[in-house]
């Protein structure tokens, strides 16, 4: 008698990180599922980033992405939607970069964070971007920030540099969100850095099946910063996909 396979589930990491931004979620969902965490390889557009993703997930799976990992995930839907049985994005958007000005002074403020890991390093970078990531009053809690930063200084700036190249070229990808029809999640911190909170409502109304979970006193690593609550909500996005492994159990979220 074959052994049945477990679902699964496919977690995207988003700038700067690695496995390490999915550490709580990777404990908690591993027991019952597959989970394997996406490489970028050595891609320099979202396109190449979902293609490696593609070709090394199994043939259908749930997929959860972080912040730039979202973008990844949108064009993983759009290359291949019927393999994707349900989507988790947390800290993430669907917005083009912007014209003007304010494209400008993001794509100098991004390509600094390169120069200045190659200047000084991944730690110095580190010192720097940790604050933007997380919620003020997280900062002196030594047991979050020290895995956060150990997590950049892991990283390498030719790996930092092919991140914001893809997405100094993301798409406005709010027609793919719309055309996602599995089960769906959205979450974000409230005090998100990034501003991704206000757009969160949108976004979910857009979509055909999809829930909201936006933490308070939580910045833009809900996934470190709020492990409990994004594993329960994630539970209950699982249990809401056909098959899985958490359907027949009672979740409360």
């Amino acid at each position: 008698m074959s052994t049945p396979v477990p679902p699964a589930l496919v977690l995207v990491p988003g700038l700067l990180s690695d496995e390490g931004v999915w550490a709580p979620q990777i404990e908690a969902f591993s027991g019952d599922m597959a989970v394997q965490v996406a490489r970028r390889g050595d891609a320099r557009s979202l396109t190449a980033m979902a293609e490696v993703l593609l070709a090394e997930a199994p043939s259908t799976f749930a997929l959860a992405a972080h912040s730039l990992g979202g973008r990844v995930a949108l064009e993983a839907v759009r290359l291949a939607p019927e393999r994707i049985t349900g989507l988790c994005l947390i800290s993430a958007d669907t917005l083009p970069k912007p014209s003007g000005e304010a494209g400008e002074a993001e794509t100098k403020a991004r390509y600094g964070m390169v120069a200045l890991a190659r200047a000084q390093g991944m730690a110095a970078l580190a010192e720097r971007f940790v604050p933007a990531l997380l919620h003020p009053s997280r900062l002196s809690d030594a047991a979050l920030t020290a895995p956060v930063r150990t997590m950049i200084e892991r990283q390498d700036p030719d790996g930092l540099e092919r991140q914001v190249e893809a997405s100094e070229g993301r798409p406005d990808h709010a027609a793919v969100l719309a055309g996602v029809k599995v089960p769906s999640l959205l979450i974000c911190g409230a005090q998100d850095g990034f501003g991704r909170a206000p757009m969160q409502a949108g976004m979910a109304a857009s979509m055909a099946d999809a829930l909201t979970l936006v933490i308070d006193n939580c910045g833009h690593l809900p996934t470190l910063e709020a492990p409990e609550a994004v594993n329960q909500a994630m539970k209950a996005w699982l249990a809401r996909i056909p098959g899985d492994v958490f359907r027949t159990r009672t979740v409360i979220c």
